[in-house]
């Protein structure tokens, strides 16, 4: 659902600030979560780029959610693909690829932040949607040149859906943290942040600045709230 999608950003979003990975510590990567995008009203965004190569953008306006991701060795890519483009929504993109996509995200097009041009994969739900949709895509033939997918979408999605016990062993192995999936899981869960928790995060950020950190995104500190988030049960959305 989107808001536990929502609740899965800003907690991968916490924990790249508590553990201030910068993605996997890659001097070009980056991952951040904006909790007024823009500062237009309702409207979220989550990015993660990847050495400026490939990225995923999942953008949350009060219509609904859009995830869009570019894979640059897909054989999708818009900007080497081997298929005869179509023009979509003025961009000439994969065939199929934007078709049905709803008047209501158009926005999303024109934000420039966005990269839509270069998509290999656009997924979306409106609000009152019981499920995510893409556009009706006949996939190519050839093998893809990575992963499993032609659009490279199970690599770029793949952080949504980790779970506390991965990324504890992740970051236990990475970053030789001495934290448990447990502790984890209360960042997961958006318990606030309070220094009991930070000391079990083994974090080696400055408390004050973790505090203000987090307040930007909109994860939950100490006792006292000015946003209240309903945790969720688990990360995966």
């Amino acid at each position: 659902a989107i808001n536990t999608l929502i609740s899965v950003c800003r907690s991968l979003a916490a924990l790249d600030l508590i553990y201030e990975d910068r993605l996997h510590k890659e001097a070009s990567g980056n991952l951040e979560f904006h909790q007024h995008w823009a500062k237009k009203e309702g409207e979220k965004a989550f990015l993660i780029d990847w050495e400026g190569h490939d990225n995923l953008v999942v953008w949350f306006s009060p219509h609904g959610c859009v995830i869009k991701g570019h894979d640059e060795e897909s054989t999708m890519n818009p900007q080497v693909a081997p298929y005869d483009l179509e023009t979509q929504h003025g961009m000439k993109l994969y065939p199929g690829l934007l078709k049905g996509f709803p008047e209501e995200f158009r926005s999303f097009l024109a934000e420039p932040n966005f990269q839509t041009s270069n998509a290999t994969f656009v997924i979306w739900r409106k609000k009152d949607d019981d499920r995510w949709h893409i556009g009706p895509i006949v996939w190519p033939t050839r093998k893809p040149n990575r992963w499993t997918t032609h659009d490279g979408s199970d690599d770029l999605l793949s952080p949504l859906g980790i779970d506390s016990k991965i990324y504890a062993e992740w970051i236990q192995k990475s970053r030789q943290k001495k934290v448990d999936a447990a502790t984890i899981q209360r960042v997961f869960a958006h318990e606030p942040m309070t220094k009991e928790l930070y000391k079990a995060l083994d974090s080696d950020r400055n408390y004050t600045h973790l505090e203000n950190d987090l307040l930007e995104i909109g994860y939950p500190v100490g006792k006292d709230t000015t946003e209240k988030i309903a945790p969720v049960e688990s990360a995966t959305p």
